[in-house]
């Protein structure tokens, strides 16, 4: 067991070491050299969708790495007839939206007059 964890600490190792992305896009905050951070921070940033706070490599000063996501919205052509809620489409689908306006209404009274 311990040549594992020696294996991994090496494969740790040995993916920070020269494997560091130079942004062409983006520089540095601090130096203002192109930015240059291990793979492993925006891998970390990406996979957990947080925050990452990485030493460069470029002046060795602190910065975060923020992910942000975007979506697209398009009218769907599949011709289904609800949505992945199971909430139908047309007027059935406005009556379920409404029902559930009227539950969490009901619910946030409850919740103040207990409260």
């Amino acid at each position: 067991m311990v040549w594992f964890e020696t294996f991994l600490r090496f494969l740790f190792i040995l993916s920070s070491i020269n494997l560091s992305i130079m942004s062409q896009m983006e520089n540095c905050p601090h130096c203002n050299k192109p930015l240059k951070i291990p793979n492993r921070a925006y891998h970390n940033a990406d996979n957990y969708n947080q925050i990452c706070h990485v030493t460069t490599e470029c002046c060795y000063k602190m910065i975060k790495i923020i992910p942000t996501r975007s979506y697209r919205i398009t009218v769907d052509d599949t011709n289904k007839e609800e949505d992945d809620w199971g909430v139908p489409i047309g007027a059935e689908g406005k009556a379920c939206y409404q029902a559930l306006d009227d539950l969490i209404k009901c619910y946030e009274q409850k919740f103040k007059k207990q409260h």
